[in-house]
């Protein structure tokens, strides 16, 4: 993602460049001004996306723990994001490569004609005279004219406009061009940057012509009489371009004032735009506050995936851990780890400690938590009867506090679950499944929170919710469920998709003073009755079309969304002034067998007769209607097109 980052921030500032030129400059006579300028903007275009200038943000240090879940998704994520990194990598080098060979190519021609032409004299002007009918061109100190193919009044005007070009490097600008073309060739904005310093050349060279000729009207009619379909290498400036009208433009039109040259500094708030936005990365730094910590869990049910999930977590931090020695059961059950740690300067990971028990053939549970303080790896185990903490410090090692040892993680530490204290054996009854979040509190932290008791350290536990627990809602605390305020608690778990708490001003700017006691926020999982019970003044929209039945299988349903107020009349008018539900269903065999037979079907790009299709073949689904069909499919589809891709194998 960071080679797309710096060609999307590299064709933005060719994009400043080319504005400000294209709408302040261009009609101006200020030509050797312009190049600079181009060639400024090209070399910025470059550099700029590699600057970056940081701020420093102060933010207040969190507040809250969460223990981190862990899923397969986290890996998923990144392994999506390599994937389409690597896409990107390989679509851009492809055309690099072709790019590259295209200069390659035109480089050789041009050496070609160089090589095969002979030195002559004219008017004590040395040039290179050729067999080949091109147009006239230079390539640094290179002039080369096919010679019977202009009069003698012709050559030394051509013979003066070439040296313009020779004598100022001018190839160096269309070289520089070229690679930019190279590197940008995705950005249809470099090509017309190109053309716009090739132009300028030719603006240069004319204007130094007129003022060592007898005639500009001579030179006027040359270009006129000269213009032809004739080759022309790539890679030289050529006396004949497609632009003869805006070269003789340009050599009547009068001379600029001197001031619309600093119309050029226009950019430079661009550009200052340009880092706030886009170069400008904020270092967050956490006040000195004392902070609670993330922690993970890991049971003998932690699938590898998940560990190296943990690792790379924790891999930010000054301590980095490392899983090994894994061993598992018949059951997939974690019966032995090896846990290493290293220190980010360290060159290797040292051996820490291996969990494991030969009794009971798995692993005891446990968390890994960062201490803020130090970046120590605290490791705690809260399985009854094989508790014990350890901290793995900077060479490695371990300290470890057994229960046979010392009763410092059962008899003094503060155990709370969900906010209420508790006894020791209480809390290591509580099994794995029942736990939604588990926090460790040390140091100030606790004793902040907990006073004097929680002086040892404090371990709180927040449960999954149940029936009863929801029921035990105070009567004072808002409950709302699926955005409505509701009166009854009396909802069933296994019914619950999410729950969210709001406490202190959070609940009230939300809900006013009816928060003020707290808020819980429920989300229901979408049932059949749910959807038949939606108001019959809501707008109910199926697959696009407006419907007046609800009577919809939630497992047939593949995504749900609500829309409210504005949202809802902007989009449907007057008739989703109440509200608006859009459905889509999932893709069905009778779904697609039913495409009316006026309506025109075509699959993977191809017009077909037949909709057979089994549903779990389709990878996308389209719908044209009207206009839009009929442009794309003419006639044919003046009923609408359903456009179908599917999976390939």
């Amino acid at each position: 993602m960071e080679l797309l980052s710096y060609l999307l921030k590299s064709g933005l500032v060719l994009g400043l460049f080319l504005t400000i030129y294209s709408v302040f400059l261009k009609k101006e006579t200020h030509f050797q001004w312009h190049r600079f300028f181009l060639i400024i903007g090209v070399f910025l275009s470059f550099g700029l996306p590699l600057l970056v200038l940081t701020k420093v943000v102060y933010l207040p240090a969190p507040e809250t723990i969460q223990v981190i879940p862990l899923v397969n998704q986290t890996l998923n994520q990144e392994t999506n994001l390599l994937n389409g990194s690597l896409l990107i990598g390989v679509f851009y080098g492809i055309g690099l490569m072709i790019m590259s060979f295209r200069f390659l190519q035109q480089s050789y021609s041009l050496y070609k004609i160089i090589s095969k032409s002979s030195a002559t004299k004219f008017e004590n002007q040395q040039y290179l005279n050729t067999s080949v009918k091109c147009s006239p061109f230079s390539f640094f100190d290179y002039i080369i004219i096919h010679k019977k193919l202009h009069t003698t009044d012709e050559l030394s005007m051509i013979l003066t406009h070439e040296n313009v070009h020779s004598s100022q490097y001018h190839s160096l600008d269309i070289l520089l061009s070229n690679v930019l073309l190279i590197v940008q060739w995705w950005n249809p904005l470099a090509w017309l940057y190109k053309k716009s310093m090739e132009e300028n050349l030719e603006f240069i060279a004319d204007t130094e012509t007129i003022k060592e000729i007898s005639c500009p009207k001579a030179y006027q009619y040359t270009l006129i009489k000269n213009t032809a379909t004739i080759i022309q290498p790539a890679l030289a400036t050529h006396f004949y371009q497609s632009l003869i009208k805006k070269r003789i433009i340009m050599l009547n039109k009068p001379t600029s004032t001197s001031i619309s040259r600093w119309k050029t500094i226009l950019v430079l708030p661009l550009i200052a735009l340009f880092f706030w936005t886009f170069n400008m990365e904020a270092q967050i730094k956490f006040e000195q506050q004392d902070q609670k910590t993330t922690s993970y869990v890991v049971n003998p049910e932690t699938t590898n995936k998940e560990l190296k999930s943990i690792e790379k977590m924790i891999q930010p931090n000054k301590t980095k851990i490392k899983f090994t020695g894994i061993k598992r059961n018949k059951k997939k059950e974690l019966t032995q780890i090896i846990i290493k740690t290293r220190r980010s300067l360290a060159n290797s990971f040292e051996l820490g400690m291996t969990i494991g028990d030969k009794h009971t053939k798995r692993i005891h549970p446990f968390t890994l938590h960062i201490d803020p303080s130090s970046s120590d790896i605290i490791l705690s185990s809260f399985d009854d009867g094989y508790t014990f903490t350890t901290t793995f410090v900077e060479n490695g090692t371990s300290t470890v506090i057994r229960n046979s040892d010392s009763d410092l993680t059962t008899q003094k530490k503060l155990f709370i679950v969900d906010e209420k204290e508790v006894s020791s054996k209480t809390f290591h009854a509580i099994k794995n499944d029942q736990i939604k979040a588990l926090s460790i509190l040390t140091g100030s932290n606790a004793t902040d929170k907990y006073g004097t008791k929680g002086a040892k350290g404090v371990m709180e536990i927040i449960l999954n919710p149940t029936k009863e627990a929801t029921n035990s809602i105070p009567k004072e605390v808002l409950l709302v469920v699926d955005d409505a305020i509701s009166t009854s608690n009396n909802i069933a778990p296994e019914k619950i998709k999410s729950m969210v708490v709001l406490k202190g001003k959070k609940a009230t700017d939300k809900y006013g003073t009816k928060g003020a006691k707290g808020v819980m926020e429920i989300t229901l999982k979408p049932t059949k009755e749910a959807t038949n019970s939606i108001p019959k003044e809501v707008l109910l929209v199926v697959d696009d079309a407006i419907s007046t039945s609800n009577n919809i299988a939630p497992e047939k349903i593949k995504s749900m969304v609500v829309l409210k107020g504005k949202k809802a009349t902007d989009k449907y008018g007057t008739k989703g002034a109440k509200g608006v539900m859009e459905i889509t269903l999932k893709p069905t065999k009778e779904a697609t067998n039913s495409i009316p037979k006026n309506v025109l079907l075509v699959i993977d790009g191809v017009i077909s007769t037949s909709n057979n299709i089994a549903p779990d073949k389709i990878k996308s689904i389209e719908v044209l209607k009207s206009k839009k069909a009929t442009d794309m499919y003419g006639d044919k589809a003046k009923e609408g097109a359903i456009i179908i891709t599917t999976k390939k194998e």
